[in-house]
């Protein structure tokens, strides 16, 4: 079998499969005709393939004009496919289709008639050619020939201008057209390279062994085109399924176009609103009508009923720009979206009244249990002085020792409560390391001596004299973990190295702690940074404490961009290593490299010149204890109430310095404050009085507030005479 004929059987098989497949997936307007043009092809193929494959003259003459009754609708069949897929309607009905179909007619009728064979206006004078690889037939054409031709070629031409006479709207369409037109041009230059004897194989029509891939590119194209088709039936759909509420006007404000939840929500009906004017259809709601401008609006919020909208007007012009050509106005229901927000905003600010309740929780608690442990604090050391046996100073000793245990756990608790409530705030000022581990080795000197062991600090001489940092935080770590340290250790010692190294510009510090105490069992070293954890019960019931130190001061450690690390063995003791970050100070010298624990100073503290002293302090117990502990360092005291009282006596009689509680009746530290500066300015005190803060009120940013209130220093209680006495020696002579 030639190939040729191979080719023609496969066509026909082909465009067979072509059709099952169009007929069940190409739901379009152009579907049909162009199943027609399917069924042309394959009878074409067909009968082109029957003919090859045949030697009897006769049966070739027969095929031949079988052959040409299917094509003389051909033509007309591929014009109605391409108008369908471009304009999306029929074009060959009623008179435009008798038109098309006059050559057609008249050309089947002279194919057939006045027979038999055909007319000879059409073609005539056939013979049969057996010189080329398969038999055919050869024939001349009649004049009507050259009218059926033209008339082919007019079709192809209206095919061409169908597609491209029209403006394309999309990449994808515009495609779909060159696949088109492309198929278009390869059969119709086959066709007229076989009618002008120019055919590659003499006397073979290859057209129909190109159907496949002419047939491919057009199912190509209308399966592209299905999907434009498409997209207006589903934006439709999407549209009238819309939740907001769409109106279309024209340049005339006119009704053209709105969903189904725009009449729903105005009670509206396609036939009383479509046509009539924006200003007649929404009378009823003239504040909408305010809102729809000629120039369009921002997007605006409106009530309607109970129901809250948001309203905005699209305009649509042209894309290069021209006259509007129509308005969209969008009303979009926005009221569970405003409830929302109001929720937001009330849960914000609950949010932010629990965070502020939480504040004065912890103030209040630090005021309450400040204030009587003053009294404890106080009278204790008063006790301490008096005359007293053997058995009674060591009963006042463990009152005093109660003490400082009980406010150790205070202050440990609300700074854990502080971080906790992300409260803790790290300042950023010059500080010196070196001096910050000196003051918390002077500070832990009593343990030594009591434990009768060793503590060594040394910092290397890569530590700044001066780093930017938060020096209170710095010494709550050191404090936290020789402290830990120290309480641990039985025999041996403690040991504290500091060292730096370059990061991001700034400082890393590390602080290592080492100590030969009893270590932490490996077991347990997982949870010791768990807040209230100690090892285990045993080890509580020993030493003592919360369990708070290492919790806190692992949170201090990340909050300065460092962090906290154990290392340990049960029974050999631990190393403890906390990293902080820093920023450098210009023109800072390096630490010394070792530092000696110094000794207390012998002299007692706070022996000041005698003061005349104003307390504005309201309660009894406190008085008492300043009343006692200022006594004893040889100052004369004066005591008011309330900071009105204090502001009265100030204006009668001459102080060298005043003692201010922050939280009083009638008027409070801070407004005292306030008036005695003004009275100072205004000229009714004659000279700058002198204010130290006594205050409960231990939280973090309590000195600056004071300060910045514009006293002139700060001390919280519970109060000591060392306390006192420091604060008092630094009061300027008059």
């Amino acid at each position: 079998m030639h190939w040729q004929l191979a080719s023609l059987y496969f066509s026909t098989v082909f465009e067979l499969g072509l059709l099952f497949v169009v007929r069940g997936h190409l739901h379009t307007l152009a579907a049909r005709p162009f199943c027609l043009g399917i069924i042309l092809k394959m009878l074409w193929a067909l009968d082109y393939a029957l003919d090859l494959g045949s030697t009897s003259f006769e049966e070739k003459l027969f095929l031949l004009q079988l052959r040409c009754s299917f094509l003389c609708f051909y033509a007309p069949v591929w014009l109605e496919v391409a108008y369908r897929m471009v304009h999306g309607r029929v074009l060959l009905r009623g008179w435009t289709l008798a038109a098309a179909l006059i050559v057609p007619v008249i050309s089947l009728a002279l194919v057939w008639l006045p027979g038999p064979g055909q007319n000879p206006l059409f073609r005539h004078s056939f013979a049969l050619d057996t010189t080329g690889p398969m038999p055919v037939v050869h024939f001349s054409f009649g004049p009507w020939a050259a009218v059926f031709y033209l008339y082919l070629l007019a079709i192809g031409a209206g095919i061409f201008f169908v597609f491209f006479l029209t403006r394309l709207q999309a990449p994808w369409e515009r495609r779909g057209r060159l696949l088109f037109v492309g198929a278009t041009l390869i059969g119709m230059t086959a066709n007229l390279l076989y009618v002008a004897g120019h055919s590659p194989t003499p006397g073979i029509n290859y057209a129909p062994i190109l159907f496949p891939l002419t047939s491919t590119l057009i199912a190509w194209a209308l399966f592209g085109q299905r999907m434009l088709n498409l997209a207006p039936v589903a934006r439709a759909s999407l549209i009238e399924r819309l939740d907001d509420r769409l109106i279309v006007l024209d340049p005339d404000d006119r009704l053209i176009d709105i969903n189904q939840s725009a009449l729903t929500t105005f009670g509206l009906t396609p036939r009383n609103s479509l046509g009539r004017t924006v200003a007649e259809v929404l009378a009823p709601w003239p504040e909408l009508l305010a809102l729809i401008t000629p120039h369009g609006c921002k997007p605006t919020e409106f009530l309607l009923g109970s129901v809250i909208f948001e309203c905005s007007v699209l305009e649509v012009t042209p894309p290069k720009g021209g006259p509007i050509r129509a308005r969209i106005i969008i009303l979009r229901d926005i009221t569970r979206q405003k409830d929302t927000e109001n929720q937001l905003r009330l849960a914000k600010e609950a949010a932010e009244a629990a965070d502020k309740a939480q504040g004065r929780f912890l103030a209040t608690m630090s005021h309450e249990i400040r204030t009587p442990m003053n009294g404890i604090f106080g009278f204790t050391q008063i006790l301490n002085e008096t005359p007293l046996t053997v058995e009674q100073r060591d009963y006042v000793g463990i009152i005093a020792q109660s003490s400082r245990s009980l406010l150790v756990i205070v202050n440990a608790a609300l700074d854990y409560s502080k971080i906790a409530a992300g409260r803790m705030d790290i300042e950023r000022v010059p500080c010196n390391v070196a001096e910050i581990a000196r003051q918390t080795c002077c500070l832990l000197d009593t343990q030594i001596i009591e434990k009768k062991i060793t503590l060594s600090c040394h910092v290397a001489p890569t530590v700044p004299a001066i780093v930017i940092s938060d020096p209170v935080r710095i010494g709550q770590i050191l404090t936290n973990l020789a402290g830990n340290a120290l309480k641990f250790t039985e025999t041996g010692g403690v040991s504290i190295d500091i060292e730096a190294s370059p990061r991001d510009g700034g400082h890393l510090l590390t602080i290592t702690v080492t100590d030969t105490g009893i270590g932490i069992p490996d077991d347990q070293q997982e949870h010791i940074f768990d807040p209230f954890r100690q090892g285990d019960a045993s080890t509580n019931r020993r030493y003592g404490g919360t369990g708070l130190g290492l919790a806190i001061t692992r949170n201090l450690c990340e909050l300065m961009g460092g962090a906290l690390t154990l290392k340990s063995r049960h029974g050999k003791g631990s190393i403890f290593t906390a990293t902080f970050l820093a920023s450098p100070a210009e023109d800072a010298p390096p630490a010394s490299t070792a530092l000696t624990p110094p000794a207390r100073p012998s002299t007692p503290a706070g022996e000041t010149r005698p003061l005349r002293i104003l307390i504005c302090e309201d309660n009894l117990v406190n008085q008492a204890v300043m009343r006692a502990l200022l006594h004893r360092l040889g100052h004369k005291t004066q005591f008011v109430g309330n900071g009105m009282e204090g502001l009265l006596l100030l204006e009668r009689e001459t102080f060298d310095v005043v003692l201010m509680d922050i939280e009083m009746p009638v008027m409070d530290g801070f407004e005292t404050v306030r008036r005695i500066r003004l009275n100072e300015s205004s000229g009714v005190l004659h000279r700058r009085q002198y204010i130290i803060a006594v205050t409960a009120h231990a939280l973090q940013g309590m000195r600056e507030r004071c300060l910045a209130a514009s006293m002139d220093d700060f001390i919280t209680k519970p109060l000591s005479r060392e306390i006192l006495g420091n604060a008092l020696a630094l009061v300027p002579r008059r």
